[in-house]
């Protein structure tokens, strides 16, 4: 009986060290990936037929496609800032974008709570909501939300 509860609490432990394993490292302070490091391949050149082509000015948020991020234009102003940038794709994809095979990584309902932007550092704190995204999931929703922010003038990197 003692040996089975060893066995199960073994068991149990190497589960949680595997999911732990599994997501997204939080840092105190921005660092530097190393540009061999960097998914690139996760983002699709953005075409011209990305961006909106009538009524006002356009941006860009990204979501995902069928087998990398995507380039979508949105109608935002030069005046928007990254804060209107990422509310905008929390909104998810519109419904022509989804029948064009386009989705969301980040949970429906995920929140910005708050936002401060500092040297070009933009931190963002989201609801909880974010949390349920797991594993690759969640480092491409992290993706999402990093190349939205960073496509505006003033954010260099994201916290």
């Amino acid at each position: 009986m003692r040996s089975r509860r060893a066995h199960l609490l073994v068991l149990l432990l190497a589960v949680c060290f595997v999911a732990a394993a599994c997501g997204v490292l939080s840092d105190a302070a921005p660092r530097d990936i190393p540009a061999r490091d960097v998914p690139f391949d996760l983002v699709a050149a953005a075409s011209p037929t990305d961006t909106p082509t009538a009524g006002g000015d356009s941006g860009q948020v990204f979501l995902v496609g069928p087998e990398r991020l995507a380039a979508v234009g949105r109608q935002l102003s030069p005046r928007d800032d990254a804060l209107v940038a990422i509310s905008t794709l929390l909104l998810g994809p519109t419904q022509a974008e989804a029948a064009q095979g386009l989705r969301t990584a980040i949970p429906s309902g995920t929140r910005l709570l708050a936002a401060d932007l500092k040297d070009g550092v933009l931190t963002i704190d989201l609801s909880k909501d974010f949390l349920v995204v797991q594993g690759s999931e969640q480092r491409t929703a992290v993706a999402q939300l990093v190349f939205t922010a960073t496509g505006t003038p003033d954010v260099d990197s994201v916290l």
